[in-house]
């Protein structure tokens, strides 16, 4: 996990993640690892049953038995009955472990359903996430109150403003009220729900505070522990950047004939109009000086509608805990900069030559290339984009994207390398883009020997190529080290996939190395 108060630039692993190997070792302590209660777990799961341990933990090949409060007993047969029934599943008689003694059935086990359940007034909000909080693994929720008839406001669709391409989005329901009045928690072993009102005035809140006494606690209850980890909500962003893209305008003129909107851009390494989700982030103030404290923030651009998408805005909410949290700021853009937005940042994947030609080389035969989040960033009196780009292989099941380039992009200056630091000090430098990646015109030195463990059956490791290699001896290369890899995955050991994937990586690589640069095109002088 990336520290967000650490620069993950640094070369040094210590400073950059908080657990740096597997099993986890690192700064963090969790006398409590074990996940009974989380995402993309079965539906239900029989634990707890005494006698031979029977419940698998990965690390080391260990059982262990649940001994927390979370779960029903099995201990009686119309119990184990009524979930047969259920589930539709004979295990639940047939099956000694059910029926054994201290046997448990533990479900809905998604955070976001267990909050549902526990407080169905509340909308939840579509990102919990994970924290270690007094040596246990707790979810973080936002909890919001809605309604669809406040006076004098404009109904809008909860899904619509909600959809990013990294989100499906609340379900279809119209609003025209909604606060983030509440904050949960769920402990990730007992499934323990704790509700904390955050915003106690809200008067929706209290209403069902009256109806439902007890069930949601005083803010000032939530642990320091817990309060240190809270974070502005993505989904109340999301439907505070859609509206400010039409409720900025304060010229009743420029209002009635609609002129002078924002629009949120479109994520342009999505499908067609779908659109860019808000990125956390940890800098400067916008605005503020740069040698300002960093600050954790929640940001989105805005875009000019229309054929143009030049850059409109800059929005950005404080997400630290404090007297700041909450505050949102909003750099303005003026016309005439024409700064561009999103999609043209996108559009330079296919126009420059270098870059185009990387994607389609990492990205061939078991191999996809994933572009991560496009960031923007206010810089100076300009913006400066920051876009990576990963490659994953797609011959397992346990493959993990690896970083292969950074783009930068400040007006019309671009940078593009394999790291950051090198991308920045691309985007400096006058000439080619990508001018600093080693290319050597058909030719690579040797690379460093291949990682051991990453055999596959019955042929070895692949020896590396010779000096000088041609393009043909470097493909015959990646094919016996992706045959290595999908083998690699087939043992399951996070160590030899890490070695394996290395190894292929570092051949393809040396291939993109290994092409011709493309001549410039001639173009007007200045």
């Amino acid at each position: 996990a990336a520290r967000a108060d650490t620069s993950v630039t640094s070369t040094d692993e210590a400073l950059a993640f908080t657990e740096g190997s597997i099993p986890p070792a690192g700064p963090l302590t969790i006398d409590q690892p074990d996940v009974y209660y989380g995402q993309l777990m079965n539906n239900y799961s029989i634990v707890g049953a005494s006698g031979e341990k029977r419940e698998y933990d990965a690390n080391g090949g260990a059982y262990v038995s649940y001994q927390g409060s979370g779960g029903v007993s099995l201990g009686n047969f119309f119990t184990r009955l009524a979930f047969t029934v259920n589930w539709k599943d004979t295990n639940f008689l047939l099956n000694g472990a059910a029926s054994a003694s201290g046997a448990k059935v533990i479900f809905n086990r998604d955070p976001k359903t267990m909050v549902e359940k526990v407080a169905p007034f509340l909308t939840v909000d579509g990102d919990p996430y994970p924290v270690v909080a007094n040596g246990r693994i707790t979810w973080i929720l936002d909890g919001y109150t809605t309604m669809a008839n406040y006076p004098y406001s404009e109904r809008q669709s909860l899904s619509d403003l909600t959809h990013t391409s990294l989100q499906q989005g609340q379900k279809d329901t119209q609003i025209n009220y909604i606060r983030n009045s509440v904050k949960a928690t769920v402990d990730a072993y007992d499934g323990t729900v704790t509700l904390y009102a955050w915003e106690p005035d809200d008067p929706v809140l209290k209403s069902w505070m009256n109806i439902y006494p007890g069930l949601v606690k005083s803010a000032d209850d939530m642990p320091d522990s817990i309060r240190q980890h809270i974070r502005y909500p993505q989904d109340l962003f999301d439907v505070q950047r859609g509206l400010l893209a039409q409720y900025h305008i304060t010229d009743p003129v420029q209002a009635y004939n609609g002129t002078g909107k924002w629009q949120v851009p479109d994520d342009p390494f999505a499908s067609r109009g779908i659109p860019q989700p808000p990125y956390y982030i940890l800098a400067a103030p916008p605005g503020a000086p740069a040698t300002s404290a960093a600050e954790f923030q929640l940001t989105s651009p805005m875009v000019v509608p229309g054929g143009t998408n030049n850059l409109a805005a800059y929005m950005s909410v404080n997400s630290d805990y404090g007297p700041d949290y909450g505050t949102i700021t909003v750099l303005e853009v003026p016309t005439e900069n024409n700064i561009d937005g999103p999609s043209q940042i996108g559009n330079i994947f296919t126009s420059e030559p270098v870059i185009s030609k990387d994607i389609s080389l990492l990205g061939g035969g078991q191999s996809s290339v994933l572009h991560g989040n496009l960031l923007t960033l206010p810089v100076g009196d300009s913006f400066l984009y920051v876009e990576p780009l990963y490659v994953q292989g797609t011959g397992g099941t346990s493959s993990f994207p690896t970083l292969q380039r950074v783009l930068v992009t400040y007006g019309t200056n671009k940078g593009y390398a394999e790291t950051l630091d090198k991308a920045l000090a691309d985007l400096q430098t006058p000439g080619d883009v990508g001018a600093s990646i080693d290319t050597t015109g058909g030719t690579v030195p040797p690379p460093s020997p291949v990682p051991t463990g990453s055999s596959s059956s019955g042929s070895g490791s692949s020896s590396p190529p010779p000096p000088n290699a041609t393009i043909d001896q470097l493909l015959a290369q990646l094919a016996t080290a992706q045959a290595n890899l999908n083998a690699a995955y087939d043992t399951h050991d996070p160590g030899k996939i890490a070695d394996a994937q290395a190894a292929r990586d570092a051949i393809v690589a040396r291939l993109i190395d290994a092409q011709p640069t493309p001549s410039p095109t001639p173009g007007p002088t200045k």
